[in-house]
């Protein structure tokens, strides 16, 4: 083939992948919602002894590959119905081949379990994870790249291995994910919150998209019932437009205090964003992820009453 011909053939590829990548997540979309209606009595799909039937049987499945890696010394450090992270010794595991095993312990018994349940793994090797749950965390790739799950996700970021126009498309609701960026960027290069923050002129990277169901005001304005907005030096708290129908309060939308609201995007990049406010917010993110170690619970005032007076005092007795 001449050099012409390479790069044409090259582009048709290129070109064919991009559509496999659109057809498997819009497949997967299909899919998921489809599992979400059998459990909605509002549906024509409804259907829970499936739901159940889908759902138990992967968590059985695998509970037993659970079963079988923690008997031969491999423990488990979370799980849910499609998936399970192991923690795993060197020496039973010898790394990937693409997206397979490579011949090992964990190898020989993860092909065991495909046998026997007739489905098929996918692997990923990280090098750590920082969880804020089963389903929101960071992953670190042994190969250098990332994961990022749930609510710390961002699709719309250009790296690859975040960047998802699919996905990007269908979710609509960004919450302040210069946040979720600049926790990454600590975490993975350890760049500094703030300069991570600060160097993003991108107001996109500061909105945050909340829905208000019964509509929202801002100081007397009415927004609507999706409100954007970015957190800046003389924000004020969005409040939904009706008051409560016992008490008359307004209650307040969450994580709204200092907001200004960002209908529409400005063509220029505000002067008044309350930085202080986004590097708080990154390190309650690093804290949940436990980046900065174990989170301990705060200390209880100790309220001496009749019943435990002599219990507590007896505490702070002092021999004479």
């Amino acid at each position: 083939m001449t050099a012409d011909e390479i790069r044409e053939k090259i582009k048709t590829l290129r070109a064919e992948e991009a559509e496999c990548k659109v057809k498997d997540a819009g497949g997967k979309v299909s899919l998921n919602g489809t599992y979400g209606k059998l459990g909605s009595r509002y549906s024509v799909l409804f259907a829970p002894h499936l739901m159940i039937s889908v759902t138990l049987t992967g968590q059985l499945t695998l509970l037993m590959l659970i079963e079988r890696a923690e008997a031969a010394g491999i423990p488990v450090v979370s799980g849910n119905t499609d998936g399970v992270l192991f923690r795993c010794p060197r020496s039973k595991t010898n790394g990937l081949a693409g997206e397979r095993l490579k011949p090992s312990p964990l190898e020989a018994i993860c092909s065991q379990w495909e046998r026997d349940t007739v489905m098929e793994l996918e692997f990923g090797e990280y090098k750590s994870v920082y969880n804020q749950s089963v389903n929101s965390y960071f992953a670190i790739k042994a190969d250098g790249g990332h994961k990022r799950k749930g609510p710390l996700g961002n699709p719309w970021n250009k790296d690859p291995s975040d960047f998802d126009p699919v996905r990007g498309q269908l979710m609509k609701n960004p919450q302040a994910t210069i946040c979720s960026d600049a926790a990454l960027a600590l975490i993975k290069d350890g760049t500094p919150i703030e300069e991570t923050i600060r160097g993003s002129q991108d107001i996109r990277d500061f909105v945050t998209v909340i829905k208000a169901s019964k509509g929202a005001t801002w100081r007397d304005e009415y927004l609507g019932k999706v409100v954007r907005y970015y957190w800046g030096i003389d924000g004020t708290p969005i409040m939904e437009k009706e008051p409560h129908a016992s008490t008359g309060n307004y209650k307040k939308v969450p994580k709204s205090d200092g907001a200004i609201p960002c209908m529409m995007l400005p063509d220029e990049f505000p002067r008044d964003i309350d930085y202080a406010k986004y590097f708080d917010e990154t390190k309650d993110i690093l804290r949940d992820l436990g980046y900065f170690g174990e989170i301990k619970p705060p200390q209880k005032r100790i309220r001496i009453t009749k019943a435990n007076r002599k219990a507590v005092l007896s505490q702070f007795a002092v021999a004479p």
